[in-house]
């Protein structure tokens, strides 16, 4: 069986900690019901919200180099090359660029 279908000590621990004080909790009740979350949980999930999804150029271009391409580059190169192996064209070199700039919009990049 699995772990998560049986607690750790340290979960029964943890839980006989919170039942016992419930001020020890990170999370709040309020008279009457609903949980209340500490404000800098409140913070980190409005910040999540309104972040935007997509990185920005400069968020991009600060990546590590390998995870600058694995963000940018490889997905288009490896469907690409996917394309041309099934494909087998006389002249796989032009055929990838067009395949490349065809589909760049699709990744990500609009120029």
């Amino acid at each position: 069986m699995a772990n998560s279908e049986h607690p750790t000590t340290n979960d029964i621990i943890a839980a006989d900690v919170i039942l016992q004080d419930p001020s020890s909790s990170s999370v709040n009740t309020m008279v009457g019901g609903a949980p209340q979350l500490p404000s800098n949980i409140l913070q980190i999930i409005d910040h999540e919200i309104n972040s935007p999804s997509v990185p920005s150029l400069a968020d991009i271009q600060a990546y590590p180099t390998a995870a600058y391409f694995n963000k940018t580059v490889t997905p288009i190169i490896i469907e690409g090359l996917s394309v041309v192996a099934k494909e087998r064209p006389k002249k796989p070199i032009e055929y990838l660029a067009a395949f490349l700039i065809k589909n760049r919009e699709r990744f990500g990049e609009s120029v």
